[in-house]
Formats: structure tokens, sequence, C-alpha cells
């Protein structure tokens, strides 16, 4: 089951992360699976793009959190580019003066 799906500031890329323990990331305009980012050794419950878009951030119930790259190519495919403590809601905070999600 998805669990977190989130939009890429420009709306072309979608990142998805669930159950299966996989974060996937996604053609937004035509639907295809574009990049298996990788996995946490359990579910993951969270996934949001770092500002400006080149980094995803997933937090799984394991408790830690992962950056992985959104700029992949088949000589560089993704992987995890840091791994974080404990959970940091502030990553995907809205910036000054902008509201939060619902």
């Amino acid at each position: 089951m998805v669990g977190a799906v989130a939009f890429h500031p420009d709306h072309h890329l979608v990142v998805t992360a669930g159950d299966d323990h996989q974060a996937w990331l996604w053609d937004a305009d035509d639907g295809h699976a574009l990049a298996k980012l990788g996995a946490h050794p359990a579910p993951i419950h969270w996934a949001a793009f770092r500002p400006g878009g080149d980094e995803v951030v997933t937090g799984g119930a394991d408790g830690w959190m992962r950056v992985w790259s959104t700029r992949m190519t088949a000589e560089d495919p993704a992987r995890v580019l840091e791994v974080l403590g404990k959970w940091l809601p502030e990553v995907a905070s809205p910036r000054p003066g902008e509201k939060p999600a619902p």
C-alpha cells in the first residue's frame, strides 16, 4: 500500500513510498516509473522533495530518514546520498510566509 506521495516543485515528477519498503520516482506527465530510489528496512511512511527538487527525503517505520538524488543516469543510478538521524519533520517545513499543506 502506498503511504506517501509528494510532487516535485515543477510538478513533472512524483515520488511514492509505502509498505513494500520501497520509494519510486514517477513521471507525472505520463505515469511511467523512472526509478526505484531504494529501500528502508521497514515500511516508508513519509516522503518529500527537498527545496529545489534535486533530492527526496524518505522516513520509514525504522525511525530513520534517507536522502535520495533525483538526478540519475545509467552510470549513476539511484542511491542513498545520506542517512539522517531520527525523524526530522522540519525537512519538509514550509518556507517563511507559506502555509503548511493540509
